[in-house]
């Protein structure tokens, strides 16, 4: 039984594209891959910079909110003695 030579060679053309494509050298393949990772660096700079910005973000809430609450707790000191006496002087 001889087989027919459009089903060999389509066959042939099957075997080669996926010999192709366990060994990574297939174009279309390559280019997909190429895409897909471009995509993921982008996604990945965006993400990185959000991650900064919300960390600049809430360190700046964080030292806000601490000097308030500084501001809120602050005891007046009470005036040095020097201040008695130069009122004292002065009067």
């Amino acid at each position: 039984m001889t087989k027919d030579p459009t089903f060999v060679t389509l066959l042939n053309q099957i075997q080669s594209r996926l010999t192709e494509l366990h060994e990574g050298n297939d174009e279309e393949y390559q280019r997909q891959i190429a895409v897909l990772e471009d995509a993921r660096d982008k996604e990945l700079l965006e993400v990185e910079a959000a991650r900064g910005f919300a960390l600049e973000r809430i360190e700046r809430e964080y030292e806000e909110e601490k000097r308030l609450a500084d501001k809120e707790y602050q005891v007046p000191s009470p005036p040095s003695p020097l201040c008695y006496v130069m009122l004292t002087l002065r009067g």
